[in-house]
């Protein structure tokens, strides 16, 4: 692990335990026996840096993870999720992965995310709609009969139903845990009955619908 990597890691742990307001620079470079100085080499804007920095890199581990979906990775057979579906299957066991290891930093997130600098939340806000925009063309692929609306809204709801599962304590090991919460995610996104859902989105648009 580089230098940078763990300065990351132990912010996020201190975030966590103390709230972002509750630890200044000083302490995460106490942490690792640095001096303010020293964190400062590695990032010069401070505190709004190293969060910036952190939640970018589980970001971008998740947006390789969708990258590499498209080629195949990794293996959903023993889903049972067919034919264009497996796309789909694969998007949900990266992401489940991706929030299993990342745990304090989703933690942190949905704890603090709306008290962080605009100079940080505003980028994850919009790293975040372009993340939820990829999974609902995925989920359109496979439920072309889901609207583009509906779609995003389902794809939000399971993102955000692992996310929270992966705070939750659990007697369960690693293994068995990762195994329940793709299939979760993925009853959610492949059963979820289409007239309904479609009816909900257009009910808050004031929109008049009859899927049946």
């Amino acid at each position: 692990m580089s230098r940078r990597a763990e300065i990351l890691a132990a912010a996020v742990k201190l975030f966590r335990a103390h709230g972002v307001d509750g630890v200044g620079i000083d302490a995460v470079g106490a942490a690792l026996g640095l001096s303010g100085p020293a964190l400062y080499r590695h990032f010069p804007g401070g505190k709004p840096e190293l969060l910036l920095a952190a939640f970018q890199s589980a970001g971008d581990r998740l947006g390789e993870a969708l990258d590499a979906s498209g080629a195949g990775w990794p293996d959903t057979t023993s889903l049972g999720v067919p034919g264009p579906r497996q796309r789909l299957a694969r998007v949900v066991v990266a992401h489940v992965d991706v929030a299993l290891g990342a745990s304090d930093l989703v933690g942190l997130y949905l704890e603090e995310g709306h008290a962080l600098p605009p100079t940080v939340r505003e980028p994850l806000r919009r790293a975040e709609q372009a993340y939820l925009s990829r999974w609902s063309e995925v989920l359109c692929a496979a439920r072309p009969e889901l609207s583009p609306a509906a779609a995003r809204s389902l794809a939000s709801a399971a993102v955000a139903m692992v996310n929270a599962a992966v705070q939750r304590p659990s007697t369960l090991g690693l293994e068995r845990r990762r195994e329940l919460l793709r299939a979760m995610a993925l009853d959610v996104l492949l059963h979820t009955p289409t007239n309904r859902w479609n009816a909900a989105i257009a009910a808050g648009r004031g929109e008049v619908r009859d899927d049946r």
